[in-house]
């Protein structure tokens, strides 16, 4: 009878410190959590399907939980790694519909117009990257997304508007870590405008900064 006394204490006491000495629902809380904990941990080992798995689980369980927007956000960036585009868009565009006033919304909308962007719709993308430069007009991400609004107008023949944002680029940041392409980007729509003057000015530029 002492044994099996001695045996039910410690049991009981060895549960109550597993849990934190927390009440049964908290527990429960706290252990179906770590599918989140998990999660950052594969995310930040480059386990990007693992990752995603675990922050599905979590969002399963929590979808309006506190830590459900990091979760999304997680669980795209993940598929976003993996190249799996269609399945991040899809994710991206929840947490933009859900999360409207996160702090992550510019570089949710930033990865949504790269998604769309390889996946070649470039009206999704250059939606993606015009609500961006609206709403966050100094977004870290500026110089990157006017690059690729300018790419994608000029993907749909729009080359004025194209046109138009590659010179804002050279206008705005005359550093810009791709200006290569903005040179080029500026001369091609130049001469799809049939300005040629213009176009044979940018392509003597293009070949004389990047010999």
């Amino acid at each position: 009878m002492m044994c099996f006394r001695w045996f039910l204490i410690s049991a009981l006491s060895f549960l109550f410190l597993f849990a934190g000495g927390l009440p049964p629902a908290q527990a429960q809380a706290r252990t179906d959590g770590q599918s989140y904990v998990l999660g950052i941990k594969a995310y930040q080992d480059g386990l990007w399907d693992l990752a995603a798995q675990q922050f599905e689980q979590y969002l399963a369980k929590y979808p309006e939980g506190p830590l459900a927007p990091q979760a999304h956000f997680l669980q795209a960036e993940a598929l976003f790694q993996k190249k799996q585009y269609q399945s991040a868009v899809a994710i991206y565009r929840n947490f933009v519909q859900q999360f409207k006033d996160s702090r992550l919304l510019d570089k949710v909308l930033y990865r949504l117009g790269i998604c769309n962007h390889k996946l070649g719709n470039y009206p999704a993308a250059e939606e993606a990257y015009q609500r961006l430069l609206d709403e966050f007009p100094k977004s870290a991400f500026e110089q990157s997304v006017r690059l690729g609004l300018a790419e994608a107008l000029y993907a749909q023949a729009e080359y004025t508007a194209a046109y138009e944002n590659y010179l804002y680029i050279i206008k705005q940041f005359p550093l810009h870590p791709n200006k290569d392409m903005v040179l080029y980007g500026v001369a091609i729509s130049s001469y799809k405008l049939a300005d040629y003057n213009k176009a044979v000015d940018f392509f003597t530029q293009l070949m004389a900064q990047f010999p």
